[in-house]
């Protein structure tokens, strides 16, 4: 039986520590307002600051924060903000629209990569996964679907690669998640 808590009440456990990732491009005007509104959350948190090289003066404004009795910041800069191919960008949203369309869900992108379940859900489902690469992802979303499974959505920070660093996506694994948003509909 699952224990829901509010984890800043009587109940919440002393070890509870919430990790808070705040994407930060050319934020100088909006970021101390947004870090104010994470920090007056009353729960021990590790604000995580990730700099996209960002061209304003929000590394700046990332340094006037420091830690509290129930804050502690962690501040990451990306020296070279990396660019998802154009293509790339169309190929996954149109196999995101084709995967809801059979799955009759509204995510905004099927192909994240991040997916996080309960151990009792991945042992329902485990055994009957059979993709591996790119068929994966809409394997695994139809299966989710199918089981009536609530899904939520969280924002992600995602530094695209390019060939040279190890990117292996090509037009063959576009077909092939088609083919398995297909067979798994």
């Amino acid at each position: 039986m699952e224990r829901y808590f509010n984890v800043s009440g009587p109940d919440a456990p002393k070890s509870f520590l919430l990790s808070v990732v705040i994407p930060v491009y050319n934020e100088e005007r909006t970021l101390a307002k947004l870090v104010d509104a994470v920090r007056a959350v009353p729960v021990r948190k590790q604000i995580v600051l990730v700099d996209d090289c960002s061209k304003d003066g929000s590394r700046a404004v990332m340094e006037t924060f420091t830690d509290d009795e129930r804050n502690t910041f962690v501040k990451l800069h990306h020296d070279v903000n990396r660019v998802l191919y154009y293509w790339h960008s169309v190929g996954n949203k149109f196999l995101t629209t084709i995967s809801n369309w059979f799955t009759n869900l509204n995510l905004t992108d099927m192909e994240t990569c991040y997916k996080v379940f309960r151990t009792p859900v991945l042992k329902e489902i485990l055994p009957s996964l059979q993709q591996d690469r790119f068929g994966f992802e809409p394997e695994i979303t139809s299966r989710v679907a199918r089981a009536g499974l609530r899904i939520y959505e969280v924002g992600i920070s995602y530094n695209g690669r390019t060939y040279k660093e190890g990117k292996h996506i090509g037009w063959k694994d576009g077909f092939r998640a088609i083919w398995c948003i297909l067979k798994y509909r």
